[in-house]
């Protein structure tokens, strides 16, 4: 589901071509799983929130081209 979105993102031109989406949908359904968890044992919003900050700030790591 997550590298279907990012496959449209490319589509409409919010995702860079030659991004892998297949580690970037790896690293967000991780993150997305790992916030299920620190929510079911009680985490903070805050503490939530900063965890989807780190995510975000990922962002532009995960879409660059990288190179060999």
């Amino acid at each position: 589901m997550i590298r279907q979105r990012l496959k449209r993102g490319i589509a409409e031109g919010d995702v860079p071509r030659g991004a892998d989406l297949t580690a970037m949908a790896a690293f967000y359904a991780t993150v997305v799983n790992g916030l299920a968890i620190h929510a079911r044992d009680a985490a903070s919003s805050k503490e939530l929130q900063a965890v989807v900050e780190a995510a975000m700030a990922a962002w532009d790591g995960l879409t660059s081209k990288r190179r060999a």
